[in-house]
Formats: C-alpha cells, sequence, structure tokens
C-alpha cells in the first residue's frame, strides 16, 4: 500500500536533484518517465512518456476498486489528499 506514496516522494526527490542541474539550450530539461506532476510544479521544461494509451502506468493494470492508498499523502499541484483510503478508479480520476 505503501508503494504508491514511496514513488510519489523518490518522484519528488530525482526532479528536485534534476531541477539544480539544469543545462542551458536543451530541448527539455527532463524525460520523464513518472513523477510529471514534480517537474511541472518545478516549472521544468519536460516530456512524459507513457507505455500505455491514457496515464496512469502500473495503477492502470491494479484490479477493480483496489484499495491503492492508505494514509494521507501531498501530490505536487494538487496538494494534500487527505482521504485514508482510495481506489484505484478515485485515484485515477485525481
Amino acid at each position: 500500500m505503501e508503494l504508491i506514496r514511496k514513488a510519489v516522494e523518490q518522484g519528488k526527490q530525482a526532479i528536485a536533484h534534476i531541477s539544480e542541474r539544469r543545462v542551458a539550450g536543451a530541448d527539455f530539461d527532463v524525460i520523464i518517465i513518472a513523477a510529471t506532476l514534480a517537474a511541472k510544479k518545478g516549472g521544468l521544461r519536460y516530456l512524459t512518456l507513457e507505455q500505455e494509451e491514457s496515464i496512469g502506468g502500473t495503477t492502470l493494470h491494479y484490479p477493480r476498486q483496489k484499495i491503492v492508498m492508505t494514509a494521507p499523502m501531498n501530490l505536487p499541484l494538487i496538494g494534500q489528499v487527505s482521504v485514508r483510503e482510495i481506489s484505484k478508479e478515485e485515484l485515477m480520476a485525481l
């Protein structure tokens, strides 16, 4: 259940590190596989690549109505998500 919160935190840390090492004149500051919200919040020029036709990555393939978070977390640009439990579908909609 902590996987999503941990992934978000690691994505924020990676983008913070990249923000400190920007290269002038590059087409993009970062090419993103994940962490799009953190890059947008950091004001970086970015390109998000998704394996799927729609956003969601791994979460997209979770079983229907699977509980994917059990504790509040802070999402870049969205802020505090204070629900105690959120299903795959609710998280994807957010």
